[in-house]
């Protein structure tokens, strides 16, 4: 016996609106969690990284000419 998608979820979720409600609430948290955690450890990471120590040192002239000996 094949079950409809409304059965289904029916059977996982129960039939109470207040079930529904609290479902909907725990996937907004996890979507928008998701949302706002990803960009802010984009700029986190930028913040931290090398490549920005290093765009800064070079832009106020902080850099030593060098080169590796054999």
């Amino acid at each position: 016996m094949q079950m409809g998608i409304q059965e289904a979820l029916t059977g996982v979720f129960t039939d109470d609106p207040l079930n529904w409600v609290k479902w909907a609430a725990v996937f907004a948290v996890l979507i928008l969690g998701y949302v706002v955690a990803v960009p802010a450890y984009k700029r986190i990471t930028y913040l931290l990284s090398w490549e920005r120590k290093r765009d800064i040192a070079r832009s106020r002239n902080h850099i030593i000419e060098a080169a590796l000996l054999k």
